[in-house]
């Protein structure tokens, strides 16, 4: 509204000039070498105004000649960077609803519109990885980590590819390189200690949760700690250095004081080092909150029968009656040949899940050796049959059973999941590992 005013007041202005100068009118003599020309104040000024439009037009035309293919040429990269846009939000529906034609038809046109950009090849590996064509995905994610504002990106989409091909010492360097970038991403993070578990690369294990290990809770962080130390410890111990593999479980310890594997390693190991008093305190101090059987050989040393009942009585106390102590007692009354004492114990252990089995086999040998009542001692055999299996070192992933503790699952890969129990409990344990990255895109 103030500009029309403006235009009107200006108009307005011009018009009156023009009808002042047309009521005064006057000569106006214009000579230069021997040409002269006459004329009004008004014509003059008309035509000055009329020149200074054509000449106005003449720039106007020439600049817009110039300028013309420039324009022409803007437009039609905006033109092909909507259709580009409006393809790769058609590429993206696509993805997220599995139709792989329909996203692959729509990277020619992304392509044209945006250029080589991060989107561009994300949609083109994304697309490629719904047909499982690897190579493409491939090229595509390693040309993504090549540009620095998608680096991340295309390293990720490397780990995937590689771990759903099975290639894991690629996938392990793909996930190096993406913790570089982003140190605390839980994906990547993951993956890069399960890859390199898997790998027995305990140092990388360690790198990793040291960059990365802040974001997870800290009891599982120190539960993976632990792990990656008593695996140093196992490889020490295979190779015939105890004293290493010690140190190792020292620092497993450290990491988490109730981690049973190291608890159970370190009496072991002290033995083997000629330190068999300590171990035997060691193993003393941790029976009453761990009474495990691991930790008999270091507690019952007594060279007869009777001294190894006296102090499996004093590990009965010790571990406030728990089965384990119950049916180590009455194994040793069985050797003892107290057979009302064995009887007792074992019946008490025989209560229990943890030690049923067990016990129902001892009750065996004592019906045998006490009145040659060997009806009632396959009736208990029997019986010891279809009692709970014993406990073992089992996955608490999958449930696999091992001889000895294991840093990663043979059969599932899971790594630290590894547990003193019987087939059924329930795996108190971190949340295992996923075997493949997630997918960059729904």
């Amino acid at each position: 509204m103030r500009a029309l005013l403006f235009l009107l007041i200006k108009l307005a202005l011009l018009v009156a000039g023009f009808v002042w100068l047309a009521n005064h009118p006057g000569t106006v003599r214009i000579a230069w070498e021997g040409w002269q020309i006459d004329t009004t104040p008004a014509l003059l000024i008309g035509g000055s105004f009329v020149l200074a439009l054509i000449f106005y037009g003449l720039i106007w035309g020439f600049t817009a000649l110039r300028a013309g293919p420039r324009a022409w040429a803007r437009a039609r990269r905006w033109k092909q960077r909507e259709a580009g846009v409006t393809a790769l939000t058609q590429g993206l529906l696509a993805l997220s609803a599995g139709d792989a034609p329909a996203a692959k038809a729509a990277i020619k046109t992304v392509y044209q519109g945006l250029g080589d950009r991060p989107v561009a090849l994300l949609l083109t590996a994304q697309a490629a990885m719904l047909t499982q064509d690897w190579p493409t995905a491939r090229q595509a994610f390693t040309d993504l980590s090549q540009q620095p504002e998608g680096a991340f990106l295309g390293y990720r989409g490397l780990l995937s590819i590689e771990r759903a091909t099975g290639n894991e010492a690629a996938a392990l360097e793909a996930a190096r390189a993406a913790q570089a970038l982003k140190p605390t991403a839980p994906a990547v993070l993951q993956a890069r200690l399960d890859l390199a578990a898997r790998a027995g690369d305990w140092a990388d294990y360690r790198q990793a949760l040291s960059l990365g290990g802040e974001t997870l809770p800290a009891d599982e962080r120190r539960h993976r700690q632990a792990v990656a130390a008593l695996a140093d410890a196992k490889r020490y111990e295979a190779e015939g250095n105890p004293a290493a593999a010690l140190v190792a479980v020292d620092d497993a310890l450290a990491s988490d004081k109730a981690f049973l594997p190291a608890l159970l390693a370190k009496p072991r190991l002290l033995t083997a080092e000629g330190r068999a008093e300590e171990a035997q305190r060691f193993a003393e101090k941790h029976w009453g909150k761990h009474p495990h059987p691991g930790f008999l050989p270091y507690l019952l040393t007594a060279g007869d029968a009777m001294g190894r009942y006296r102090q499996a009585e004093k590990l009965l106390r010790a571990a406030h009656r728990h089965p384990e102590a119950e049916l180590a007692l009455g194994q040793a009354a069985l050797l003892g040949r107290l057979w009302g004492e064995a009887r007792r114990h074992l019946d008490a252990a025989r209560a229990a899940p943890l030690t049923e089995r067990r016990a129902l086999i001892a009750l065996a040998e004592v019906a045998d050796a006490e009145h040659q009542n060997h009806a009632q001692a396959a009736q208990l055999r029997a019986d010891a049959q279809s009692a709970p299996l014993d406990p073992r070192w089992r996955c608490g992933a999958c449930g696999t059973a091992a001889p000895e503790w294991e840093p990663v699952c043979s059969t599932c890969g899971t790594v630290g999941a590894s547990q003193w129990s019987q087939p059924g409990d329930p795996a108190i344990l971190p949340t295992p590992v996923p075997a493949t990255a997630p997918a960059l895109l729904p």
